[in-house]
């Protein structure tokens, strides 16, 4: 089962956002949210979960709808942050990463790259 959801301004005609929900056809569970911009056509951002529920990545796009500014991903286990991965203005080339204990969800170490991918500091 999957639907579309949209939402509207105070005026009842401005579109805010539309959501998209897909569902796991097994469990019912949600598996993945895309969020559009007012245009309904420009991605915003992707939730994406497992196939019981749970919370494993995000993906968050610049104001053109494709190119990503950055990835979150999530331990499904406790729902703790994991990592964050920043991209440089192309989407492609990572900036920086960001590490977390899975299990506390506390910040442990960013790593910096340069724009060949090898690393800069750490």
């Amino acid at each position: 089962m999957n639907y579309q959801k949209t939402f509207y301004y105070d005026d009842g005609k401005t579109i805010d956002y539309i959501t998209k929900y897909e569902y796991d056809p097994q469990t019912g569970k949600r598996t993945k949210e895309t969020f559009y911009r007012t245009d309904g056509k420009t991605i915003e951002s992707i939730t994406e979960y497992t196939p019981d529920g749970k919370l494993t990545k995000q993906t968050l796009y610049r104001t053109d709808g494709k190119t990503i500014d950055y990835i979150t991903e999530y331990d499904p286990q406790t729902a703790n942050k994991t990592k964050e991965i920043n991209y440089l203005s192309d989407g492609k080339t990572i900036n920086y990463t960001n590490k977390y204990n899975p299990q506390t969800g506390k910040f442990t170490k960013t790593t910096y790259y340069n724009p060949d991918g090898s690393i800069k500091s750490v």
